[in-house]
Parts: C-alpha cells; sequence; structure tokens
C-alpha cells in the first residue's frame, strides 16, 4: 500500500481538475436533456478509478512501438517540459523520496485514515443494502405483466427498483390500490426505465468512488449530480413513453406522501433528487432539447483530448528519453553477499576508456559522478538510502554498476549518460537553483601562498598508513592524498565541514599540500592534541584562511528518486 501513495497523490490532483471541468461543462448544458448529462457526470466520476499516469505509460509503450510516428519525431522541448511537469509516469512513482523527509510516519497515519473511512462509508451502504435485501427476500411475488421479477412487501418503502445483476421491482402491498391506473402506469413506466438504464450499475459504482474517496468533496458533489439528472432522464423518458403529465405528477406525489424514502443510493427509487423541482418540471409539460450536432462535436473533442493529452506526454517523455546520449550497455544490480570488494578497491565511480564502473556505489555516488559535484555545492532532497555501506562482511542501500560506452568517448560524455541512466533505472529528476547563502569562504591569507605548484605525475608514492592518525590523536580528521587545485580542496572540506566552502583564492594549478598531499588536523573533540585545529594548519602552514561569508551557491534539488527495478 506504501509504495502507492505517490501515485494516489499525483492522481488526486489530476482527477480534481478532471472533474471541476465536467462540472463546468455539465452546469453549461443545464438546459438540454438530463440523459446527457447524467452520462457527463458518469465520466466525470468514474475517472477517478483510472489514474491518468497509466495512459502516460500507455503513451510511451505506444512510442516504443510505432517510434516513427512523425508527429513524435518533432521536436517540441516545451511540450516535453510541460508533460514532464504535469503527468508522472505510474512506474516511476515511489515513496522513497516522501519518506526520507518525514520521519515521523505521517504517510501512515493517513493511509490508516483514509482506510478507515472507506470502510466506515462502505459499512453504512452494507447495512442499507442487506436491509432492501432482507425485504426483497420475504416479499411476496406479484404479478404486474411487467419483464422484471415483482414483489410486494410491508409499505415500508417506496417503490423502487432493487438489484443490480437480477433488478427485482419492489412494490409497496396497498399501492396499486392507492393509485389510479393511469397513475400506477405512470410510475412503473419510470421504474422500469431505470432497469433499461441500469441505473443500479452506475449508482454502485459511485458509491465505490465515494466510498474509496469519502474525503473529496467534487466526488459527492458529483453523485448528486448523478441522482438528480437520473431521476429526471427517466422522468423525461416516462412521459416520452406516452404518460400522462398530470398522472405522472400526481402519482409521484401519492408515493411520496405515503412509503418512505429508499434506504441505499444503489436502489432506484421513485421519489429521489429535488422533488418540488421535478414536479413544477413534469406538470409543465416541456421536454428538453436534444444536443446540436456543434455541441457533440465539442463533446467529442473534449473527450478525445483528455484522452489524448497524457498519452501524448507519455509518448514525447519517451521520445526524449531516446534520444539522450546513453551507454551502450549497461547494467545495475544490488551489492549481493556472495560479492566481494577487490584488493585496492577504490571507492565512487571508476571511468577507463570504453566502461565505467562502479562497485558497492550507492546513488549519491553515481549522482556526484554524473553532475560532477565537487563538494562547494549543496544537494537538496537526496533520499536517505542513498548513502552505501561497504564492508568486507556485507553491504547496504549498494549496487553493482557495470556499463559500455565507445572508446572515444569524454568524461562529460559520460557523465550525461549517466544522467540518462539515473533517469531511466532510479526515476531520478532533479535541476540546478543558484541561491545566496552562508558559506565558508577559502582565500589567500596575509602573506601569501606558502605553497608552491606541483604536477600530479610526479607525486611520491604513499606509504601504507598514510591516512593513519597518530596514537595521540585517535579521533584526526584527514585528507588524503595527492597534488589537487584549491577549488578541489574546497569541495573535500565542503565534505569534512559539512557546508559550502567555495574558493576564493584566485589561485589555478595543482599544490601538494603536506606530504604526500596529506592534511591531517585534530578533531573537534580533542582538547590536548599533537596536530593543529583546522584553521591553524591552513594559515601557517599554507597561507589559506578559511573565513565565514555569504556567497552564491549552487544547489542541486532533486525532486524525485526511487530504487531501481532489478536487470
Amino acid at each position: 500500500m506504501n509504495a502507492m501513495v505517490p501515485l494516489l497523490l499525483n492522481h488526486l490532483w489530476q482527477a480534481t481538475i478532471m472533474a471541476a471541468a465536467v462540472l463546468l461543462v455539465g452546469s453549461a448544458l443545464g438546459r438540454y436533456r438530463p440523459a446527457m448529462r447524467f452520462r457527463l457526470w458518469t465520466v466525470g466520476s468514474l475517472q477517478f478509478l483510472f489514474p491518468l499516469a497509466l495512459l502516460v505509460d500507455l503513451g510511451g509503450l505506444l512510442y516504443q512501438v510505432r517510434p516513427a510516428a512523425a508527429a513524435m519525431r518533432t521536436s517540441l522541448p516545451l511540450a516535453r517540459q510541460l508533460g514532464a511537469a504535469l503527468f508522472v509516469p505510474a512506474s516511476s512513482i515511489s515513496t522513497d523520496q516522501i519518506a526520507s523527509h518525514w520521519a515521523f510516519p505521517w504517510m501512515a497515519l493517513l493511509l490508516a485514515a483514509w482506510a478507515c473511512g472507506t470502510l466506515a462509508v462502505l459499512a453504512i451502504w452494507l447495512r442499507a443494502w442487506l436491509r432492501m435485501r432482507a425485504l426483497a427476500q420475504n416479499a411476496t411475488p406479484l404479478d404486474l405483466g411487467l419483464t422484471v421479477r415483482t414483489v410486494s412487501g410491508p409499505a415500508q418503502l417506496e417503490l423502487g427498483v432493487f438489484g443490480v445483476l437480477r433488478p427485482v421491482l419492489f412494490v409497496p402491498e396497498g399501492l396499486p390500490q392507492t393509485l389510479s391506473a393511469g397513475e400506477l402506469r405512470a410510475v412503473l413506466a419510470h421504474e422500469m426505465c431505470h432497469v433499461r438504464r441500469r441505473d443500479n450499475l452506475w449508482a454502485a459504482l459511485q458509491m465505490l468512488v465515494q466510498a474509496v474517496f469519502w474525503f473529496h468533496p467534487l466526488v459527492w458533489w458529483l453523485g448528486r449530480c448523478m441522482a438528480r439528472d437520473r431521476e429526471l432522464a427517466c422522468d423525461e423518458g416516462t412521459l416520452r413513453h406516452g404518460a400522462q403529465a398530470d398522472e405522472y405528477a400526481t402519482g409521484l406525489l401519492k408515493v411520496c406522501r405515503h412509503y418512505m424514502s429508499a434506504p441505499a443510493a444503489c436502489m432506484a427509487g421513485l421519489s429521489g433528487s429535488d422533488l418540488k423541482r421535478r414536479v413544477l418540471w413534469i406538470a409543465g409539460g416541456a421536454l428538453a432539447p436534444a444536443l446540436g450536432a456543434r455541441v457533440r462535436w465539442l463533446l467529442a473533442l473534449l473527450l478525445a483530448g483528455a484522452v489524448a493529452t497524457p498519452l501524448a506526454a507519455g509518448m514525447l517523455q519517451s521520445q526524449a528519453a531516446a534520444s539522450s546520449p546513453h551507454f551502450e550497455v549497461a547494467s545495475i544490480r544490488a551489492w549481493g553477499t556472495h560479492d566481494r570488494l577487490p584488493i585496492g578497491f577504490v571507492v565512487g565511480v571508476q571511468l577507463s576508456p570504453g566502461r565505467v564502473l562502479g562497485q558497492c556505489v550507492g546513488l549519491g555516488s553515481l549522482v556526484y559522478f554524473a553532475y560532477r559535484l565537487t563538494g562547494t555545492e549543496r544537494v537538496e532532497g537526496m533520499p536517505k538510502w542513498a548513502q552505501a555501506f561497504c564492508s568486507p562482511t556485507g553491504a547496504t542501500n549498494a549496487y553493482l554498476l557495470q556499463a559500455t560506452m565507445p572508446k572515444g568517448t569524454t568524461a562529460d560524455q559520460a557523465r550525461r549518460m549517466m544522467q540518462t541512466l539515473l533517469a531511466r533505472r532510479f526515476q531520478f529528476a532533479a535541476h540546478w537553483e543558484t541561491r545566496q547563502m552562508p558559506v565558508l569562504a577559502l582565500e589567500v591569507a596575509k602573506g601569501g601562498l606558502k605553497v608552491k605548484p606541483s604536477d600530479p605525475a610526479l607525486d611520491p608514492p604513499r606509504p601504507r598508513g598514510v591516512a593513519s592518525c597518530p596514537v595521540d590523536a585517535p579521533g584526526c580528521q584527514t585528507l588524503c592524498c595527492g597534488s589537487t587545485t584549491m577549488t578541489e580542496l574546497a569541495g573535500s572540506l565542503s565534505f569534512v565541514l559539512g557546508r559550502p566552502v567555495i574558493d576564493r583564492t584566485g589561485v589555478s594549478g595543482s599544490y601538494l599540500l603536506g606530504p604526500y598531499g596529506r592534511l591531517q588536523w585534530r578533531g573537534d573533540r580533542e582538547a590536548t592534541s599533537s596536530l593543529p585545529a583546522l584553521p591553524t594548519l591552513l594559515r601557517e602552514q599554507y597561507g589559506l584562511d578559511l573565513k565565514t561569508a555569504r556567497g552564491l551557491v549552487k544547489v542541486l534539488a532533486i525532486t524525485h528518486a526511487a530504487r531501481p527495478r532489478p536487470d
């Protein structure tokens, strides 16, 4: 059930827009036949049961089946962006992004409340249905020459049709004697109209929609519109089949005066809806006009557009994905218990000619590679499961990535291919922003830089244990090893310090900081240590300062991410 939450949230706002549009169109057609409006209300209600995201998925499948469609090959970047913003495929829905932000189980509580409301509504209607079923079973068969089974029982209910698959006409005892022959024929014709139209079936489906979406006001509004126009449609049908308006109006009033109304929404009774309005309309004898050809064409176009729009959005999104740079072959799977970390294992994504390899990597590592993050940027919305944990005995949230590409592929091209892989396999979506926020600025200290440029190719080999902490400083902090640029140093410090560090040194080139390119300083909780504090280390040994400031920081805002499906 949890995996359905984002799909439902996405579906709710789309269905709300559709329902509001149906209500507006139906209200504009108020002078036309009620049977037409009833169909419109029914469509507006039942669409709550069919998420538009499924049509988006279908559109993507249609594009894959027939990608050569000329219309879809046209470059429509704006249409693709709108489609991606308004329509999300059902296959890309996940709760991981929501769960990563909500520590308290709000979603579980909302789901529980939703389920309780649904069960409560169903229980109320089930009780009414069982009551009517018992009355129908205990009633006496009655022959009125109708094509539907007719029974008569105690005068506790009004005249009405009960049942969906095998409808039964319930006639209260004494009703044939209460009404004249013309009045009886008219009210029976009304009920037979409900049988022909299968109104109980549509009412039962509407009850299902109301039970599932009991909290949605438009669902109940559509239900009232359906009940009103269902009765008006049968009133009109009764008059069109020859019933006298005065006899029908009189019979309707007598039934409503002497008998109770129907107890269940899935029982098509005679009273229903606005009785005063109906009687005045029947007595007037003026029948509503049918839809003109232009109005019918307009409704057909609106319906076709409602279906075609998400289909086209799915096709455009599939086209955009197909045209993005991608690996020749890519495989990603969870890091299993049988996998072992090799000797000389290097953390992160490894790039070599014609190949990309990631061993025991998490989503975070893939994102940092794909978007070339240096650490000076801020990343928002990264799910908790994006950080992998790897050890010789096991791993958590880790994956094995293997991908091939043409041997002449550049690093930037490989990063764009990785972005495509993330979008397809992790349903990853993100965008860049620039914000003004508090930062630490890495600057050249007074007295100038105290290190000289170096050549990374000439870096000395690192001895074993070069990154180990001294005995008197077991909680030290270490950055290791090799030559680095000032921008790379700022990024590494951002990781360690947990806040953006931006390079304001204005210095280019690579530098070997410390022995073997190792920076080592005492931890925050170490009162006594042979190692200096980080600001002291940078200022006294390398001529660098860390100062608090405000600056523009690039922010990668992640809007969606989901665990990948197996290969």
